[in-house]
């Protein structure tokens, strides 16, 4: 059971902190539970912000909870939570972690964030509570980041709390192409024994595409008699707008390369992932045989809503399923729960394995260097539509002034337009006739612009 858990956790990949419920004996004050009934009120679409770069009413991120099946209860049992807390600037400023045991969420561990003055990470430390007060105890860890007067990394520090001390256990250093913000070098170094850092491999960024994606990385790794030496490359090939669709791994044999293995990725026409497929290289049958195949799905706005994960059973020459996930979003596409599921032979059937809900509060961040507006609530369905698009616009939000509303194609051409009054709650919009792809939604109203990407598939 554990061992599915962690590769479910791996399958799933959202977030690397399991995390918050509501429940009778929850931790957290009461402000959480109003903060989620007012994101779930709300029915603007905005793009997902990252968690450090704050947007002005926007959701963010307040807690996450997990919840792990227990066959033998037939129902879900509570394991742990995160609760996150903010800076004055938006960033994050501690995570703390709880565990569900004796019918109570009890502190477990929490996680300290601190900044330069211009915003970047500077270090992140774990502490453990002792029943009485947060310190540092075993095992903890911290991470340092150091930057260029480019504001680029430079170098990544992981550190082990030990016998009184912080040792260190892994450092990465970057470089990056003159003048540049393209990485050249990513070195990766070990504490080995003897508890000092030793070079253990690197990749070498050595060919970039027109839209600077990596097209060409060497691995290398630090051998005995002190060199680096070659001992693998990936070769990598992009959509127009940057997805990856194949990346080849080779490994040196003699003065040539050889294939290894290799990923191809499938795509919508919206561009989504809907399959990917790793292979390995079969020499002796001189053919490319099957590992993993994942299988993906999507809502009506782009979001990742499934996920299925199959290996193949060389035995049987088919393709065996794994695991699976299903996602849902809010109406600003922030992932709102996730429910893993593993394939047991045994009953032959999907057996729960871990769920999780994610909980979010609208903020405003102010600044004093720009007049920033909140974004115009805007939900335009069917997303992707075919025929007629309908844009709902929140009217408590609006002023008396007239919205004008238009759809761009993405050469900027002008293709619907509507100036209305914010009276008028829902539009439409005719599709037809306009070409299957990606078209912009954009709504004026005074100084506040909002844009959507509205996807049309005739």
């Amino acid at each position: 059971m554990r061992q599915k858990t962690i590769i479910l956790c791996c399958f799933i990949s959202i977030l690397s902190l399991s995390l918050f419920a509501q429940h009778p004996s929850h931790p957290f004050p009461d402000n959480i539970i109003d903060a989620i009934n007012r994101a779930d009120k709300k029915t603007g679409i905005t793009p997902s912000p990252s968690i450090n770069t704050p947007i002005p009413e926007e959701e963010r991120l307040l807690a996450i909870h997990s919840k792990f099946w227990m066959p033998e209860l037939n129902d879900w049992e509570d394991r742990d939570s995160s609760q996150y807390f903010y800076n004055s600037e938006g960033k994050i400023d501690i995570i703390v972690r709880y565990t569900w045991s004796d019918n109570s969420w009890l502190p477990n561990q929490r996680l300290v964030f601190t900044y330069y003055n211009n915003g970047l990470p500077k270090e992140e430390v774990t502490e453990s509570w002792d029943g009485t007060e947060w310190g540092i105890a075993e095992g903890n860890t911290k991470i340092n980041y150091t930057f260029n007067a480019s504001d680029q990394l430079i170098t990544y520090e992981y550190d082990h709390w030990d016998n009184g001390a912080y040792q260190d256990f892994y450092r990465l250093d970057f470089e990056y192409h003159e003048n540049t913000n393209l990485l050249s070098s990513e070195i990766f170094q070990y504490a080995l024994v003897s508890g000092q850092l030793e070079n253990e491999n690197r990749f070498l960024y050595l060919e970039y595409n027109e839209v600077e994606k990596p097209a060409l990385i060497i691995r290398q790794t630090w051998t005995d008699n002190e060199n680096w030496a070659d001992y693998g490359r990936s070769i990598y090939e992009y959509s127009n707008n940057g997805t990856t669709v194949y990346a080849l791994n080779q490994v040196p044999e003699g003065s040539e390369w050889k294939d290894n293995t290799r990923k191809i990725n499938t795509l919508n026409v919206y561009e989504n992932i809907i399959t990917s497929l790793d292979q390995s290289w079969y020499e002796d049958g001189q053919l490319w045989i099957g590992l993993y195949h994942n299988t993906y799905e999507y809502d009506g706005y782009g979001n990742r809503a499934y996920n299925l994960f199959e290996i193949w059973n060389e035995g049987i020459q088919e393709w065996e399923k794994t695991a699976q996930n299903f996602s849902t979003h809010t109406p600003e596409n922030n992932i709102k729960t996730n429910h893993g599921q593993f394939w047991s032979p045994e009953i032959n059937d999907w057996e729960n394995t871990l769920f999780q809900t994610l909980y979010y509060e609208l903020y405003t961040v102010e600044t004093d260097n720009i007049s920033l507006m909140p974004a115009v609530p805007v939900r335009a369905y069917p997303n992707p539509g075919s025929d007629l698009l309908i844009v709902a616009l929140d009217e408590d939000f609006f002023s008396n002034e007239t919205m004008q509303i238009t759809i761009f194609n993405m050469d900027g051409q002008m293709m619907r337009q509507v100036n209305t009054h914010p009276s008028q709650s829902k539009l439409s919009f005719d599709l037809r006739g306009l070409f299957s792809g990606v078209y912009l939604l954009k709504v004026v109203q005074g100084q506040r612009v909002y844009t959507q990407k509205v996807l049309v598939a005739q």
